[in-house]
């Protein structure tokens, strides 16, 4: 669900259900960037959502995402503080993949991003052995740094840990 849908109400309705998880596409804890990719969220309501649903005795998982334009030093602080801070009870963290045909794709450079095109697009698939691990971007070194920064603030709260940990992207963290 969207974060800036969440009301008590709607929780309740969600419990009353049987619904016993709800997932939000959180994808980074920088207002900063969740405004360059177009989100129309910003982490106050993310903060606002998990409350909500929490409370009304829903378990959360928070699907984020790494490789994001505009995703720097200061944007990763403030996701890894935003990790540490909320309740949230699991994470996916996935990478950005530009789809061939898209605008992101097509000029990466109008969203401060290069892609490495000596690479065969088909090890970027979302569908492929790799799980979306590595990154088509030509920083994927700092994508990965990104990505080991994110799974150590969440630790045996990131879902796909054992993906990461088997292609080596992972830190050891025992789950």
């Amino acid at each position: 669900m969207r974060s800036d849908q969440a009301t008590p109400e709607l929780a309740a309705l969600f419990k009353a259900s049987g619904c016993k998880k709800v997932c939000l596409g959180i994808e980074s804890g920088s207002d900063r960037v969740l405004s360059l990719i177009d989100k129309q969220t910003t982490v106050a309501e993310h903060v606002k959502a998990i409350a909500i649903l929490k409370s009304a005795g829903l378990d959360v998982l928070g699907f984020l995402m790494v490789g994001l334009p505009g995703e720097d030093e200061a944007a990763m602080t403030e996701t890894v503080r935003f990790l540490k801070e909320q309740p949230v009870d699991w994470y996916t963290i996935s990478t950005l993949v530009p789809y061939p045909g898209t605008s992101i794709w097509k000029h990466p450079e109008d969203y401060g991003l290069s892609i490495d095109r000596s690479r065969p697009y088909s090890d970027y698939c979302s569908l492929n052995k790799y799980l979306q691990i590595k990154s088509v971007f030509s920083n994927h070194e700092e994508i990965d740094r990104h990505r080991m920064q994110m799974i150590a603030a969440m630790g045996a709260k990131c879902t796909n840990l054992s993906s990461f940990a088997s292609a080596g992207v992972a830190p050891e963290i025992s789950v």
